[in-house]
Parts: C-alpha cells; sequence; structure tokens
C-alpha cells in the first residue's frame, strides 16, 4: 500500500504541479495522516521537497532530475529549466540575428543548459526541443528546403540525446505555440485548431489535451495547401499554395501597392483599426482566402475553436470575425456548430513545451518510474 501511495502522490504532484498536504490528501482521496507519513518519506528519500508546516507546498524536488524546453524561434532561443513538477529553476530568452545556423544556435543553448546544471548539480530526466522549421518527430531530421535552409545537416533529437543523456523530443515550433494557445484559453476545448501566419503559415491541433503530430511530425502543413490549381507558383513547387496569398511577405506587397514602400501588414493593421475602406476590403480578402483552406480543415477535423495567430500584432485581431464569418456561412453546418474563432492569447511558449512533453505517456509513465526507483532505492540501502 505504501508503494502505491508514493507512485499516487508523484504522479499527482507530476500533473499538478506543487500542493500543500491537505491538497494532496483530497486529491488522493487518504486521510491526512497517510498523506503526511508518505510525504516525509518523500522528502527522506530526496524525491520529495517541502518546508514546514501543513500548509507548505509539497514538491517534486531536484534528485530525480530537472524537465528541459527549448524552443528556437527566427530571432531569439528560449530555455527552461523546472523540476519534474513544473518548478522553475532557470528561465531565459536570447536574442539572435536571424541568419544565424541551427548548429550554433543548438551549441549556444546547450552551453546555457550545463552552466545551470552545473551549479544546481543536477541532470536532466526529458526535453522538449523546438525548431522553426519542418522536423522528423521520430529520426530528429530537419527536413531541407527553403524555409529551413539555416537547419540544413542538423538532427536536433540526437544532438541533445548526446549531451544530456536523456528522453528528448522534437517538435516545430508552431505546433507549441498552438498547445500554449491550448492552454490559456478560457476554457479547455476538446479540439482546438491554431493557425499561424508567418511567411508561411503553418497548424497546430490539440484534441483532448495531445498534440497532433502525425505519424513523422508532418501535420499542420496547411500553407501548402493549394487555393487554386493555377494559381501562384510556390517554392514548395505546387501552384495556388495558401502562403502565396495569405503570408505576411504577400500581404506586405499588398500594403505597398496602396499606401507606398514603406508600408506593411502592420500598416494594414493600423489602417483597418482606423476603418480606412480600402484596409477593410484587404482583410476581408485575406479572410476569404485563409477560409477557403479552412473550411476544408473544418469538414475533415471539425475543431470546437480556431484560433488565428502570428508574428505581426494585431493582424490576428482584425482576422478573427471575418474568418469566422466566412466559414460559418461556407461549410456544412455540423462542421461549424458551436465553432468560434478567437485571436491569440499571450502565452509562455516555453512551458508550453513542458506540457506537450508531459501530455505523452510514455515520458509521464517514464519520469514517475524514474522517481519512484529512487525512493525505492534510499529504502533498500
Amino acid at each position: 500500500m505504501k508503494g502505491n501511495n508514493r507512485r499516487r502522490v508523484i504522479a499527482e504532484l507530476v500533473e499538478r504541479g506543487p500542493m500543500h498536504r491537505a491538497e494532496l490528501a483530497r486529491a488522493l482521496s487518504v486521510t491526512r495522516t497517510t498523506t503526511t507519513n508518505v510525504v516525509s518519506d518523500g522528502v527522506a528519500s530526496g524525491v520529495l521537497c517541502s518546508a514546514e508546516g501543513l500548509k507548505a507546498d509539497v514538491g517534486i524536488g531536484e534528485a530525480p532530475g530537472c524537465l528541459l524546453s527549448v524552443i528556437f524561434q527566427a530571432t531569439s532561443t528560449l530555455v527552461l529549466l523546472t523540476r519534474a513538477d513544473r518548478t522553475v529553476v532557470h528561465s531565459s530568452r536570447h536574442d539572435l540575428d536571424p541568419a544565424t545556423a541551427g548548429e550554433r544556435r543548438m551549441e549556444e543553448a546547450l552551453g546555457r543548459v550545463t552552466a545551470v546544471l552545473s551549479e544546481l548539480r543536477a541532470s536532466v530526466s526529458a526535453a522538449y526541443v523546438a525548431v522553426n522549421a519542418q522536423i522528423d518527430s521520430a529520426t530528429g531530421d530537419v527536413m531541407a528546403s527553403a524555409a529551413s535552409r539555416l537547419w540544413g545537416g542538423t538532427n536536433p533529437k540526437a544532438y541533445f540525446e548526446r549531451a544530456l543523456g536523456c528522453i528528448v523530443v522534437v517538435d516545430n515550433e508552431v505546433r507549441t505555440t498552438g498547445y500554449a494557445q491550448y492552454e490559456a484559453g478560457d476554457r479547455k476545448v476538446q479540439s482546438q485548431l491554431y493557425i499561424h501566419i508567418a511567411y508561411g503559415l503553418g497548424c497546430a491541433q490539440i484534441v483532448d489535451g495531445v498534440s497532433v503530430r502525425g505519424a513523422r511530425g508532418g501535420a499542420g502543413e496547411i500553407g501548402h495547401v493549394s487555393i487554386d490549381p493555377r494559381g501562384r507558383p510556390c517554392e514548395c513547387g505546387s501552384r495556388g499554395c495558401l502562403m502565396q496569398y495569405v503570408g505576411t511577405h504577400v500581404v506586405d506587397e499588398r500594403a505597398r501597392v496602396v499606401w507606398g514602400a514603406d508600408a506593411s501588414t502592420a500598416t494594414l493593421v493600423e489602417r483597418a483599426g482606423q476603418g480606412d475602406r480600402v484596409a477593410v476590403a484587404i482583410v476581408q480578402s485575406v479572410a476569404d482566402e485563409l477560409s477557403e483552406a479552412l473550411v476544408s480543415a473544418l469538414h475533415l477535423l471539425n475543431p470546437e475553436e480556431v484560433v488565428i495567430g502570428g508574428i505581426v500584432a494585431g493582424f490576428d485581431a482584425i482576422l478573427a470575425g471575418p474568418v469566422e464569418r466566412a466559414l460559418k456561412a461556407r461549410a456544412l453546418p455540423l462542421s461549424v456548430r458551436g465553432l468560434s474563432v478567437r485571436a491569440a492569447l499571450p502565452t509562455d511558449i516555453a512551458r508550453a513545451g513542458l506540457g506537450v512533453l508531459l501530455s505523452m505517456e510514455d515520458v509521464r509513465a517514464s519520469l514517475i518510474n524514474r522517481c519512484e526507483q529512487i525512493w525505492n532505492k534510499c529504502h533498500a540501502s
């Protein structure tokens, strides 16, 4: 019975984070005395940590190792180290020249991580690494393309596995951003679709709290859905891809035609906010083009919520309403019943990486097993 309670306590703290003994007792449906005894035992083993007193929070200590989230964005790298209960021990953001190669980015991030681990005398038990490129989630290979040229020849999964000696889950940045939106929402929806508008377009789907990556991490390439087979040529070799109509580089061009060489998507956002009729018409045109691809996504996936985000502040906010109206006018009734479309919220993307990591049953089970083994070893010695 004691062993079962140990595992239940560990699992609860991994799932929900630190809590005081009374909360833990209620969550596990055991007496406070039982909880106090298990916690005292866990603290003695080094697996748990807690200050004195019944109201003090109980958490997981650093003995089982830290969780790591590294998010490589176009112009910065986010690094987050936490205990297994997601209590932060280090968080940093480092701006980079967007031309910095992937190999150099990984070296710099690893240098920061190893310095912190050395100071803490700790290790990493599981890591989540997201890159701003398409990456094979099984092998860790970054797929060669114009969009991922800076990452050519790299394998972030193998690189961090060799350096840290732990489980490493790799993903793309857009899916991480989408999961952050799922966590930030006012209500937890059963199925959410996140659309990220930048030079290209990507999307992320979260179903029942799990990020859908596809067989090899290739899910979500909505930017390469063709909305016109005879349309504009795309760098992927196809024609009429959505990114050639809705990508920020194209919207920048449309803004420059109307407002001059210095105009951009940000100019469009400002003008539309002022009620400029030309700007409003362009926004409607972009919304129609985006909804052209999204209608098919709704028919296939039937999400409860669509979230629009991206790199230009405010662009998502002026698009959300027109896109929702377009989808509800064009999609099958059941596919849009109860559907809401909203703009992205401010989020902590690095923390969301840990959410994705711990949503994976095998990773979570491995972490709980590691904690339990340390605890049991303490009793055996």
